[in-house]
């Protein structure tokens, strides 16, 4: 299977990677056939890979973009194809320091699932990994209405279907596929569109187990720091934090890109563009998902001019902490990015490309860009560390340095090429 990395704005009902900023990498496309994942300690593991046998028997044909939890289990999407021909999609979760017989299995097996909560898979459902085995996904259930699902301690749940109401009185009339993001407690935040007095807008939702479905942001509705929120809202990122949790996510109208944070539930403006910075305005936030740390610390991709870069914001300090032609750890020049992902003790991560045209993990710290981190009991630095070539937009990593990523499987046929976006 190769993969389409497209940067383009798509039609309502789909989300796409983003590889950094204007002048970055456009489309990428690179041989995926294999599913791996690296522990803090550098070792590599093959998880899966396409043409071997699935649990129950299948064999795998397609892998899906995968997430990684925060105990360092790999939970993705692969369709399988039996002895009837017939594709067919499920969700599976990997141990990889597990025998390689017991390294995978399918999530739902076993679980306790109400018959009026019953997934039907069409295509890749994008599962995000929380913690202690918690699975999250939207996806069609067999009903036919499209649900935000939950599995947790083995038990399968429908957070909330189209047609339910937020407590701001709302009914959800789209989810967003591949929008939901899970914290460290296992509260939820994702994307949809809810009514409005008959009118379709487009919303950051919450959800957790101690209050209702809440609207953190909705289009045409007033935006911290003056304006309303358009039609353009990111992938959110949220965390956990002693203040309860903390939401991130971007809007974007025709002139300015924002980025919000919510807190205690209030929401304010922490930056946009033309904000000025020491080298220079800025002039594209990306609108993937940003890095966020429980002490408000946020790492985000975008640009100055035709640079793209990394911006660290804390504290309401904002700064750019690498940019587009920095040396990286392998002594080659930074190229092209996706965006970015932050451990707790404050490493990026972020895969992409050098001057040389290798796809890289390319790893630095937050507070000083100037350094490239030196292995330590608490994270492994990234010089020479990797896999076969990967695609960078498939690269997830955990708060503790765990990563996953699709690459190229050892013994890879001609792939076939597909596109990767996140539909609704």
């Amino acid at each position: 299977m190769g993969i389409a990395f497209i940067l383009a704005a798509m039609p309502a009902g789909a989300v796409v990677f983003n590889m950094g900023g204007p002048g970055s990498a456009g489309i990428d496309i690179v041989s995926t056939s294999g599913l791996f994942a690296s522990g803090r300690d550098g070792a590599v593991t093959l998880v899966a890979q396409l043409g071997a046998v699935a649990p129950g028997g299948a064999v795998f044909s397609d892998l899906g973009v995968p997430s990684i939890s925060p105990e360092g289990d790999v939970v993705f999407g692969g369709e399988t194809v039996g002895q009837d021909k017939r594709p067919r999609w499920d969700i599976y979760r990997a141990r990889p320091g597990a025998p390689a017989v017991q390294r995978i299995v399918q999530a739902l097996d076993g679980a306790s699932i109400p018959d009026d909560c019953r997934p039907r898979f069409k295509t890749d459902p994008y599962p995000i990994a929380g913690p202690h085995g918690t699975v999250v996904f939207l996806a069609p259930e067999a009903s036919g209405k499209d649900a935000l699902f939950r599995l947790v301690d083995g038990h399968l749940s429908c957070a909330t279907r189209i047609g339910d109401r937020t407590a701001q009185g709302h009914r959800i009339h789209l989810l967003m596929f591949g929008s939901a993001d899970v914290a460290n407690n296992g509260d939820i935040a994702f994307l949809a569109k809810v009514d409005d007095n008959g009118s379709e807008r487009e919303s950051v939702l919450t959800f957790d187990d101690r209050s209702r479905l809440q609207e953190v942001a909705r289009e045409g509705a007033s935006a911290p720091g003056g304006g309303s929120f358009e039609a353009r809202f990111g992938r959110p990122a949220i965390v956990n934090s002693q203040s309860g949790d903390l939401i991130a996510f971007t809007n974007r109208n025709a002139k300015v890109d924002t980025v919000y944070v919510g807190s205690a539930g209030k929401l304010a403006r922490v930056f946009r563009t033309g904000m000025r910075t020491k080298m220079g305005a800025l002039t594209f936030i990306s609108d993937g998902r940003p890095g966020l740390l429980s002490d408000g610390t946020l790492i985000i991709s975008g640009a100055m001019h035709d640079r793209s870069a990394i911006f660290r914001s804390k504290d309401g300090r904002f700064s750019p902490i690498k940019t587009q032609g920095d040396l990286t750890q392998y002594g080659t020049r930074l190229e092209s990015f996706v965006d970015p992902s932050v451990t707790s003790s404050g490493l990026v991560y972020i895969g992409g490309h050098d001057d040389s045209g290798q796809e890289h993990l390319f790893v630095f710290e937050s507070g000083d860009a100037s350094k490239i981190p030196v292995e330590s009991n608490a994270d492994i630095s990234a010089t020479g560390r990797w896999m076969p070539p990967f695609f960078p937009g498939s690269l997830a990593v955990n708060r503790n340095g765990d990563l996953t990523a699709l690459g190229t499987a050892p013994d890879a046929q001609e792939p076939s090429v597909r596109s990767v976006t996140f539909g609704w």
